[in-house]
Parts: structure tokens; sequence; C-alpha cells
């Protein structure tokens, strides 16, 4: 079966990676570098919606563009208080706190930057993998009018194989079709030796996604935080966090 393969305006990947590094510097608080990449992707949106007034993901880029303007305004209004909000300012929540900006900053380091050098045409030898992927998350995500009345997908995709069977590849490309963010996290580095830790991890990954929803979190070596069932018996530490990891992912 041959797949399909759509061709996206590379100014539509800029735009989009600008409006995810915009988010990144608004989460850190940096609001003037977050109105600069807010800008730059707002004008990109609105100049290939010129051009592509009839592409089949015109809706898709509308309210991107319109979730960036609306953010940017408000923005501007932060930097210039009224004489009414300057009163409630002292109001205002408290800045993040040195832990939070790092796990902040860890986050935006796994966004997936879009490839618009990648195509579906990029995976060779696994059509029906491609297919099945395209049917649970491309073109739901993509033609959200097909999830009427009780028509639902599945939230979660596990792919498996051995290692360099194209797991990893085919979220690259994944990222590159489907205009959402896609946060690529190691099972590795959700492991802390810290108390605590791996879950505040999980749960900072999950609450950006949540916030920038429809998107996708991709966990790679998932099965490094299960393991055998004699290993997770054991009372390691390692297995302790493993089930605390788990708990903290089934909450999500």
């Amino acid at each position: 079966m041959t797949t399909p393969i759509i061709k996206i305006p590379k100014a539509i990947f800029k735009a989009y990676y600008f409006s995810l590094r915009a988010q990144h510097y608004d989460q850190l608080g940096s609001v003037k570098k977050a109105m600069g990449l807010y800008l730059h992707a707002a004008r990109l949106f609105t100049s290939t919606m010129k051009k592509f007034p009839k592409f089949a993901y015109f809706p898709l880029w509308a309210e991107q563009t319109r979730l960036v303007i609306a953010r940017l305004k408000h923005l501007n209004k932060e930097l210039t208080p009224t004489s009414e909000t300057s009163q409630t300012l002292s109001n205002k929540e408290p800045a993040k706190s040195k832990e939070e900006q790092t796990l902040t900053a860890l986050v935006a380091q796994s966004i997936v930057t879009p490839n618009p050098n990648l195509t579906w045409a990029d995976i060779i030898g696994l059509d029906q993998v491609v297919e099945e992927l395209q049917k649970l998350i491309f073109l739901p995500l993509q033609r959200t009018e097909l999830l009427q009345g009780n028509i639902t997908t599945p939230r979660t995709v596990l792919l498996f194989g051995p290692p360099g069977c194209g797991k990893t590849h085919l979220v690259r490309v994944l990222a590159s079709q489907v205009n959402v963010p896609v946060y690529s996290i190691s099972a590795a580095t959700l492991l802390s030796k810290w108390m605590g830790e791996s879950q505040k991890m999980v749960h900072a990954y999950y609450q950006a996604a949540w916030a920038n929803s429809p998107s996708i979190v991709f966990i790679d070596e998932f099965d490094g935080l299960f393991g055998s069932p004699s290993h997770a018996s054991s009372g390691s530490e390692a297995s302790t966090t493993a089930i605390q990891i788990q708990k903290e992912l089934q909450q999500h």
C-alpha cells in the first residue's frame, strides 16, 4: 500500500518552532523574549495562510495563530499595566523557584524540533506501522471532524522492537507531520536517586503536555521503568523509584 505524502510548507514548521520556543521562555518568565518569538510565529502563520487559503490544515493553522496572538496580547498587557492592574501586582503569583525553572528547562529541551525534510516516505520497510500511526494519531489530530459521536482513539500506543529497528525515527517523522508539540523523554532521565524527584519530573512533563494539548509524550526505553517481576519485588532503590514513576504515570 502506498503511503500518501502531504507536503507542508516549510514556513509552518518554523512558525511552530518559534511558538514552542516562545512557550519555553514564557514559562521561564522571560516575557520580552517570549513576545518576540510569538510575534515571529504569528507573522509566519498569517503569511503562509494567505498563500495557501485552501490547504487541508488551514483550520489548524488558524486556531494556532489565534492562540499565539491571544497570548501575545496578554503578555503585552502585563508589560504595560493600567492604573487598576498596577495596584494588584503585589498579588501576582510568586516567581518560580530554581527547581521549577530547572524542570521547565528540561521539559523545553525534550520537545522534538520538526524537520521539514522528514516525511512518511523516509520510513522504509514499516508500511504497516506507518499506516497504524497515521490511523491512530496523525489523522485524528489533523482531521478532528473524524472524531464525532462515540468515535474515539487510543490514548496510548506502544512501539516495540529491538534497538535500531526505527522506533525513535518514527517519532521524529511523526513530530514533523502532526504540527503539535511532541515531548521525547528517556526513561533514564526520569530515574533519579533522590526521593520524589522522579514523580516531580513526570508531573512537569505531563503538566506541559496538557497545557499545550493536543500534544504527544514519547517515552523512550519505556521497559526500563518496569523490568522483570523478580527485579520489581526485590525492594531495591531503583525498583522502588520505578514503582513510584508507574503510579505517577497512571494518574496521567
